[in-house]
């Protein structure tokens, strides 16, 4: 009987004991970490790290803080993350407040979502160590530039340009001219002006 008992104790262990598949590692919101997580499996964080988190798939829940970078196949955010997200799929919930870069395959963002930050997609963006900044606009030419100088096209404009063209000149001798067909008037002795005739046409 001992024997037999000896040689199921060494079978057992020499048998290796498999991982449980499909349940994810929790770490709950009362742990503050200072440090780096690594997993091969799910992940659902609820709690505090100063630090990366490199996973096969991440759940930051609502409540949870991430001061560090983000690397993972899929990751979900409902809490707040500080740092660029490096993913194949990332989801931003309602509630997710995310301050960084994100490098991504295909991005969601559901409305109320607060993501301040670029994102740039990847077809490989865990093995993408760019950073996420935005196009360079290209260098303005000469054509382009435009001058301060103000461009004569309201209609006030071009008839003070005209005006300049064909100034208005008065001819002094031609106003004091009377037309013929007034007579001036003429004063008499006694003092009483009487009007000339007026010969109109």
């Amino acid at each position: 009987m001992s024997n037999r008992t000896d040689a199921k104790a060494s079978a057992r262990a020499k048998t290796p004991r498999s991982a449980p598949t499909g349940v994810p590692s929790l770490i709950s919101a009362d742990m503050v970490i200072k440090g780096e997580i690594r997993s091969e499996g799910e992940v659902q964080f609820d709690g505090e790290i100063d630090g990366d988190i490199f996973a096969k798939g991440l759940v930051i829940g609502e409540g949870a803080m991430v001061r560090g970078e983000v690397i993972a196949e899929k990751v979900k955010v409902a809490g707040t993350v500080e740092g660029r997200i490096r993913a194949t799929r990332v989801e931003l919930t309602a509630s997710s407040i995310v301050k960084g870069d994100v490098v991504h395959t295909a991005l969601m963002i559901e409305a109320g979502a607060r993501f301040e930050g670029s994102c740039r997609h990847s077809d490989d963006p865990i093995n993408d160590t760019a950073p996420a900044t935005p196009a360079e606009l290209p260098a303005p030419s000469e054509d382009r530039v435009l001058s301060n100088q103000q461009v004569p096209n309201a209609p006030r404009e071009r008839e003070a340009k005209l005006r300049e063209a064909q100034p208005i000149r008065r001819d002094a001798a031609a106003s004091d001219k009377q037309p013929e067909n007034v007579q001036p008037m003429r004063q008499t002795q006694g003092g009483k002006a009487l009007a000339g005739k007026v010969n109109l046409r």
